[in-house]
């Protein structure tokens, strides 16, 4: 009997290089992406929605807390 495991990828560059080499069928088939890198991609897309598609101004301590963060 085969072992079905998959490889669960917890490295940005690391899954960058296999998405390049294979389709995403054949990705989905031996590697899984960790839950860990999963919700940095939607933490990093939640930021670029709130900086960058979000009408309203912000406050002075979400700038402050912007700019503290960059440093």
């Amino acid at each position: 009997m085969k072992n079905n495991k998959k490889k669960i990828i917890s490295d940005r560059r690391e899954l960058k290089a296999l998405m390049d080499v294979l389709g995403a069928e054949a990705f989905n088939t031996k590697f899984e992406v960790s839950k860990d890198l999963t919700s940095l991609f939607l933490a990093e897309d939640c930021m670029v929605n709130m900086l960058f598609e979000d009408s309203r101004v912000m406050t002075k301590e979400e700038r402050v807390g912007l700019i503290s963060g960059l440093d």
